[in-house]
């Protein structure tokens, strides 16, 4: 599992590289993080993805949820 999550995290690096504007990438990567246990990098993850499309609801709500937002 541990192996998979970290195949995972490098790719979705490997696509905010490519496309620093990826906002998918880094809801996933904080999605990762977050299983990895790593709030403070999940949270930031989920920041830059909601900076870089403050509509993408999957993002909004990962950040809402982890961060105790009402």
């Amino acid at each position: 599992k541990e192996d998979k999550l970290q195949e995972a995290l490098d790719a979705f690096q490997h696509a905010i590289q490519l496309n620093p504007k990826f906002a998918d990438a880094y809801n996933n990567l904080g999605v990762v993080y977050e299983r990895l246990g790593k709030k403070d990098q999940a949270l930031a993850a989920y920041r830059k993805a909601v900076e870089m499309d403050p509509k993408n609801r999957p993002a909004r709500a990962n950040l809402k949820r982890l961060s105790g937002e009402k």
